[in-house]
């Protein structure tokens, strides 16, 4: 998603959202090199789980990506509860991320003109038996 929307507006601000407890990406890019969490924990947020990212993802995260945040348990949670109750949208742990991440840091998003939350998660796509 990083690459097609930058390469429209290569000007947009992208922000990542990972689980704090498996979140690999912040530790991976202070290192410069995709590195493993160990030991490796449980998160809720399942379809965003990376213990240990592969070369073209970080690849692609280290050059298109702005930040990456992490959020808890308790925001994903929270959110997941938020989205049912207030949007009527079901959404999965992974999929709530970046609005939880909006939730947990309204400051790293207050100057922007616009801010678009992806709701998506990596689960279903791997669930569905679609040709």
């Amino acid at each position: 998603m990083a690459l097609a929307a930058k390469a429209f507006r290569p000007d947009l601000r992208i922000i990542g959202v990972q689980a704090e407890r498996l979140a690999a990406y912040p530790l991976s890019l202070k290192a410069g090199t995709p590195t493993a969490i160990v030991p490796t924990a449980r998160t809720m947020a399942d379809g965003i789980a990376v213990a240990q990212p592969g070369a073209v993802p970080f690849a692609i995260i280290r050059d298109q990506v702005d930040r990456v945040l992490t959020v808890t348990e308790s925001d994903l949670s929270r959110t997941v509860l938020q989205l049912l109750e207030r949007a009527k949208m079901m959404v999965e742990p992974a999929g709530a991320a970046s609005v939880a991440a909006l939730l947990a840091y309204p400051e790293v998003f207050a100057d922007d003109r616009c801010v678009v939350p992806v709701l998506s998660g990596g689960t279903l796509i791997r669930r569905c038996s679609c040709k």
